[in-house]
């Protein structure tokens, strides 16, 4: 009984580790979107403080936001 339980909880814990990592992928996906980069997902990392505030504040100011008010 202990086995059984103890191979259900390492499943769960690779699913839980696999959806993670799809998680995070996603995530970057939608981050390099919003920033309009190009730089492929898998040379991408997110670390420490970024200077692209001031192109995200410039680009609230572009068509797609002024024609989409409940978006700001």
């Amino acid at each position: 009984m202990d086995l059984d339980r103890l191979v259900l909880q390492r499943a769960q814990y690779e699913s839980d580790y696999q959806t993670a990592i799809v998680n995070a992928r996603t995530a970057k996906i939608t981050l390099l979107t919003l920033l309009n980069e190009r730089t492929p997902v898998d040379q991408f990392d997110v670390t420490g403080r970024s200077n692209s505030r001031r192109r995200l504040w410039r680009s609230k100011s572009s068509a797609p936001w002024r024609s989409e008010p409940d978006l700001i």
